[in-house]
Formats: C-alpha cells, sequence, structure tokens
C-alpha cells in the first residue's frame, strides 16, 4: 500500500499527491499591543477582500488587554486562478503597506508554506523592514 502522504485521495475523494500539492499557501500574522493600529490593519485588509481571523486578544491576570492578534488567511485557492491572483495581489499591497508605515507597537511576519519549492519560509517581517 501506499503512503498516504505521498499519495492518496482527502476527505473529499479527490486524487493528490503529498499535502495538498499545488497548492501554496501565503499568510500574514499581525501582532500589536496599540488597539487603534490593530483595527486600522485589520479594516485594510477586510476592504482588500482577505480572509482574516481576528483580532484575538490575550489578556493579563487583572483582565487589561495585553496583546491583539490578526491573521491574514491563507485564500484557499489554487495557484494562477483569477481570484489567487487577485487575491496576492492584495496580499502583497498590505505586506508593503505594513513596512512603509512602521505603525508603533506592531509586529508582523508574512510566511509561505505549502508549496513543493518552499516547505515553510518567512517571507518578511517587522524586524527585517526595520533593520533596513
Amino acid at each position: 500500500m501506499r503512503n498516504p502522504a505521498i499519495f492518496g485521495f482527502d476527505n473529499c475523494g479527490k486524487r493528490r499527491y503529498g499535502n495538498l500539492t499545488g497548492l501554496q499557501h501565503d499568510a500574514i500574522i499581525i501582532t500589536s499591543r496599540c488597539a487603534k493600529s490593530i483595527d486600522k490593519i485589520h479594516a485594510m485588509a477586510l476592504d482588500a477582500g482577505l480572509p482574516v481571523i481576528g483580532p484575538g486578544i490575550s489578556r493579563r491576570g487583572e483582565g487589561k488587554a495585553v496583546l491583539r492578534t490578526l491573521l491574514v488567511c491563507p485564500d484557499g485557492y489554487s495557484l494562477a486562478t483569477r481570484h489567487s491572483i487577485e487575491l496576492d495581489k492584495n496580499r502583497k499591497h498590505l505586506i508593503h503597506w505594513l513596512a512603509e508605515q512602521r505603525l508603533p507597537m506592531v509586529d508582523w511576519a508574512a510566511i509561505t508554506f505549502g508549496a513543493v519549492q518552499a516547505r515553510m519560509a518567512a517571507v518578511t517581517d517587522s524586524s527585517f523592514v526595520r533593520a533596513a
């Protein structure tokens, strides 16, 4: 029997090789202690049509918000489809905007994973931009 991680069928009955081969997943993780900054980023991502989860809020013992986290999710479309191209363009625009804004108390990382050529690689992050 073949190893299902190499060849098999997914839960939807579609033939697959590896884990979702052919799909490249791009995500952006943003954290901030500043509610205004995270709300601004959240609104911009939603306006761009990007799938977003959050902001989630981490709290300290006395209940004060300490850290807000926002996830711009992978879009789930196969590479080179019209929707994927449009959302990739919008995601890149958000990354460039984050790099240019240098918002106070905001850290972020854009990651790519799942593609055959990139098992998991940080594309860029706020510390890289600040050092430049």
